[in-house]
């Protein structure tokens, strides 16, 4: 026998394609020696019992060692010499149990369930010895082997493992039940076996036979029976020998060890329990037999992680089914995740060879047996994980996969391969087919129909030029690596794309009914063949502003029909833009044309014009109308902006190029909303916003009140006024809506004239801040800080009764900051200004009142207010582009109160106690309530725009409250409240609180 010289690697399959296998003849010689021998000799009479002492010791020396002893080395007997042929012969057709014998016979029993008796005559087919009830009887060849061990492996599905007499060419074996004839297996003597090391039950027999092995340490579940269901919750790990239990995410060592093994047919099993280890040639699952359907629960773990490790094997019969729904991989050196393969013949290949609709023996053609007429697997349904260091899917020269589902949840991590190539019997290539994007039913299992949500995208090589027809039926799938296959498909409904480049086999062809789209954006698809695309086929090359674009190459004939699409990126397209296909398309020749060329291109501003330019190439240009961005402004003040951009886009420079190339590829919601964020309009809440503090500051230096002891005193009196306000405008016509914050304090003192005391004079200051924050879609945020100095006088006789006038003026310096950020998806600006500016203020007013009892008083009151706002050149920064500059600006209003007053003072008669007034007035507006801002972008003097937003109102009604308390002549106390209302959208209230005490 030719024996294999490689380097030994551990496998559950023979490596050797042309010779035997060393390691596995070895182990198979060594069970024999271990005692797996019948020691039944052929022989024409019994051992003579008289025979002397001498002859007795040596039969009892030679008691394990058969005349004939069992080898792997000749199925039949020895080639009997000339001489003594016939008695050769005689004697081996005469077989008999040996007197004495070893553990291996004392579990033999016959077809009838007896055990073997010393020197007990053999009945077989091809035996002569003479019939008798007495007789070792196997004329049917049902002998097998039983103990304890061996039945709890079995469990029930034989009564043994079954041991033969007779060989498989219908001879007489004379190695007389010496081998173990599970089907292929190691231990066995038949002319095929794919089995390098013991299965389970053969252990168990070592185990029945009295060797202590710790069975458990090797295999983790083992199904020699068929027609069963079994939700397997037996895992498989490192094996606690004397807790005589597995430790659950410990990975098992031991060399060929295997988590589950499936030996029986029509089997249906589904593995709920992880199997862990990382054992040189270990596998977790190994599936033998005909028609079993292997399940991989959801969660389930199934991890070979050792040197050349195999998650799941295939390897024999047909029509078996596998379902993947968990977690395997094989990701130690020369790992593969599932595979499926025959593997070799561990006496070699020569003597025989099989596998799908494959049988050699003796290196010729044999008549194909039942189990390889078909398929070794009719659907392998994928949704788990596959990961393998070398495949994560491998089918060998000798096995036929029917079809390899990929479908949503799948995650492939390692390449596909397969190298079988065989034709049928009337010369068709038997095929796989590879189908991506099938949808599953609930059990995981692929239907016809196709899964329009499924989305995968795999990174690696599919090599099987003879074999794997790729079909994407359904959803989007990107395949990125170098393809060697019979054929592609794109169904109709389906999306490839990916960067790959495909070899096709001779006889294969690339079809498209669906849609081919290089790249994972931008990226390339070379195919080595012929291409055809169907009528209902779209090929989707994406163009760049760069001028780079989608790559599609045919080096043979492509066959053109359906839909060429242009799909522009992102990118800034400036006015003029071409581009031509030369470098895009690539065909070695053609047949047909593009029925329909387009463009999808998702921008609000742009079109793409295609021209053909002839022999399939085509010129390229982007066409923007006049007004690309202001059709899409909603106000004025959008509008403006609008037509700056419109003007600006010709001769943008590149601080823009990103503001367009974004706008550019907006839709027109967006575009109208960025167009607000681009006006200047959030500065006129600035002003607003300081236009109510002036006229808070100045309403509440005019309702300061006199009181009678303050006629009466000519000494100095002093105040301290905090105050402050909200303030919430809605976005209404060309308002801006803000939500305002003001906070400060006014100080001050007074006197009374010396030579009037009807008259008091006095000075005043504030310090205030302000915070403003405008709402979308202009967005900002701006903060002021105030100062202010002024005047201000009184007259009055009586305060309860008659005339009385008020004054006072200011001016003031505001230092002011705006913060604004434009957002177009990945678009970000951050626009900041800060700026120094002025106001002035002033006031005059009065009022009559009629003492209307002893307390309390009503009357007419009438003011005039004029304030005056102004801010220099600003200019934004931080932004990057779209900055904006925004010209010097100043802000007049000239507003008047008319109304009735009414006071309440319960202080008169003792100097002390409450005293409250009330103020309602209509107030009018004469100047313009509108502020108009010219502005325009940072590096665009040219091009200028403006914004014009209401900031005050025509008209309104104020309503102004104060209550103070008279501690005593020297000191008073006061708060006050007042707000504005009937103003659109608006909303405001202030306060007030003032110390007033006498020096």
């Amino acid at each position: 026998m030719d024996y294999d010289t490689l380097a030994y690697v551990p496998s559950l399959l023979p490596r050797s394609t042309t010779q035997a296998d060393t390691f596995g003849i070895a182990l198979h010689e060594l069970a024999h020696g271990l005692g797996i021998n019948s020691n039944i000799t052929g022989q024409n009479t019994l051992l003579n019992e008289d025979e002397d002492e001498d002859s007795e010791e040596d039969e009892e020396t030679t008691v394990d060692t058969p005349s004939a002893p069992a080898s792997d080395t000749a199925s039949t007997p020895a080639t009997p010499d000339a001489n003594n042929s016939d008695s050769s012969s005689t004697q081996d057709n005469k077989p008999y149990s040996s007197n004495t014998y070893g553990s291996w016979a004392e579990h033999l029993r016959d077809d009838n369930g007896r055990s073997m008796q010393p020197e007990q005559a053999i009945l077989c087919s091809e035996c002569e010895n003479p019939y008798s009830d007495k007789a070792f009887d196997v004329r049917k060849d049902k002998g097998y082997f039983t103990g304890q061990y061996v039945c709890e492996v079995l469990v029930g599905s034989m009564p043994g493992v079954p041991v033969k007499i007779m060989a498989e060419d219908g001879k007489l074996d004379t190695d007389y039940m010496s081998h173990i004839e599970l089907k292929n297996s190691l231990m066995s003597h038949q002319n095929y076996r794919n089995y390098t090391t013991f299965m389970e039950a053969e252990l168990a027999v070592l185990q029945d036979m009295g060797y202590q092995i710790d069975r458990r340490n090797f295999f983790g579940f083992s199904v020699y029976g068929d027609n069963q269901t079994i939700i397997n919750q037996r895992g498989y790990s490192l094996w606690d020998a004397a807790g005589q239990t597995y430790l659950s995410d410990q990975y098992n060592n031991s060399t060929l060890g295997l988590g589950l093994h499936i030996y029986g047919s029509h089997n249906q099993l589904h593995q709920a329990a992880d199997i862990l280890t990382s054992g040189a040639g270990a596998a977790g699952i190994r599936v033998d037999g005909e028609n079993n359907t292997l399940i991989i629960e959801p969660g389930t773990r199934v991890y070979a992680d050792g040197l050349n490790g195999r998650g799941v094997m295939f390897t024999y019969g047909k029509d078996h089914n596998f379902i993947h729904q968990g977690d395997i991989q094989a990701n130690g050196e020369m790992g593969i995740a599932a595979i499926f393969d025959f593997g070799n013949n561990l006496l070699g290949n020569t003597a025989e060879y099989r596998g799908s609709f494959i049988r050699f023996v003796d290196a010729e053609d044999a008549e194909l047996l039942p189990e390889l007429k078909g398929a070794l697997v009719d659907n392998v349904d994928i949704s788990g994980r596959l990961a393998g260091t070398d495949a994560a899917i491998y089918i060998a020269p000798n096995a036929l996969v029917n079809n390899i589902n990929i479908l949503s949840g799948a995650r492939l991590e390692g390449a596909i391969y397969s190298d079988y190539n065989q034709k049928d019997d009337n010369g068709q290539q038997r095929l796989t087919q590879l189908t991506f994007g099938k949808l599953a039913d609930a059990n995981g299992r692929a239907t016809d129909d196709a899964n329009t949500n499924f989305n995968l995208r795999y990174d690696n090589n599919i090599e099987g030029i003879n074999n794997l027809a790729l079909e994407l039926s359904g959803g989007q799938t990107s395949l990125n690596g170098t393809h060697q296959l019979y054929s592609v498909n794109v169904a109709s409904g389906a999306r490839l794309g990916g960067n790959s480049q495909y070899t096709l086999n001779g006889n294969g062809l690339f079809n498209n009914h669906g849609v081919i789209a290089p790249g994972n954006s931008m990226g390339r698809i070379d195919i080595q063949g012929n291409y055809q695309q169907g009528q209902d086929g779209r090929l989707l090359l994406e163009i760049a502003s760069d001028g780079s674009g989608d790559i599609f190459t045919v080096s043979g004939t492509a066959d053109l029909n359906g839909q060429l699409t242009f799909v522009p990126q992102a990118g800034w397209y400036p006015t003029g833009w071409t581009q031509d296909t030369r470098d895009m398309l690539s065909f070695g020749s053609t047949v047909g044309e593009f029925s329909e060329t387009n463009s999808q291109i998702e921008s609000a501003t742009l079109k793409l014009q295609i021209t053909p330019q002839g022999n399939g190439l085509y010129q390229l240009s982007m066409l923007r109308d006049n007004n690309a961005y202001s059709q899409y402004a909603l106000d004025d003040n959008a509008r403006r902006v609008g037509r700056a951009l419109d003007q600006i886009v010709m001769n943008a420079q590149s601080d823009l190029h990103p503001l367009f190339s974004t706008l550019d590829f907006a839709n027109s919601t967006t575009i109208a909303n960025v167009l607000n964020q681009l006006s200047p309009a959030n500065y006129s809440a600035m002003f607003a916003s300081s236009l109510n503090r002036e006229q808070q500051i100045a309403d509440i230096i005019s309702t300061q009140n006199t009181s009678t002891s303050d006629l009466s005193e000519t000494g100095p009196r002093a105040f301290a006024i905090p105050f402050g306000g909200g303030f919430w405008q809605d976005r209404q016509g060309n308002r801006v809506g803000y939500n305002a914050s003001s906070y400060g304090v006014i100080f001050g003192a007074e006197k009374p004239y010396e030579a009037d005391h009807d008259w008091t004079l006095g000075f005043h200051g504030a310090v205030s801040g302000q915070t403003v924050k405008v709402k979308s879609p202009e967005n900002g945020t701006g903060k002021t800080t105030a100062f202010n100095l002024g005047l201000h006088t009184r007259y009055t006789q009586d305060p309860m009764a008659g005339l009385y006038l008020f004054g006072n003026g200011r001016i003031g310096i505001e230092d002011g900051s705006m913060d604004h950020s434009v957002r177009i998806g990945n678009y970000r600006t951050n626009n900041q200004s800060d700026w120094t500016g002025l106001s002035g203020s002033l006031m005059a007013g009065g009022g009559y009142n009629w003492k209307l009892t002893p307390e309390l008083s009503a009357g007419p009151v009438a003011a005039l207010n004029y304030t005056v706002l102004s801010h220099p050149d600003i200019n934004e920064n931080g932004c990057g582009s779209a900055c904006l500059e925004l010209d010097a600006k100043n802000v007049n209003s000239l507003r008047s109160s008319i109304g009735i007053g009414s006071t309440l003072d319960l202080s008169r008669a003792t100097g002390q106690g409450i005293k409250a007034s009330v103020q309602l007035t209509w107030n009018h507006e004469y100047l313009d309530t509108d502020l108009v801002q010219n502005t325009n972008f940072s590096g665009y003097d040219n091009v200028s725009f403006s914004s014009k937003n209401r900031i005050a109102s025509r008209d309104s009604a104020g309503v102004q409250g104060n209550l103070s308390y008279q501690i005593n002549k020297d000191v008073t106390v006061n708060v006050g409240v007042s707000s504005d209302l009937f103003r659109s959208g608006y909303n405001s209230v202030s306060g007030n609180a003032a110390v007033n005490w006498r020096f």
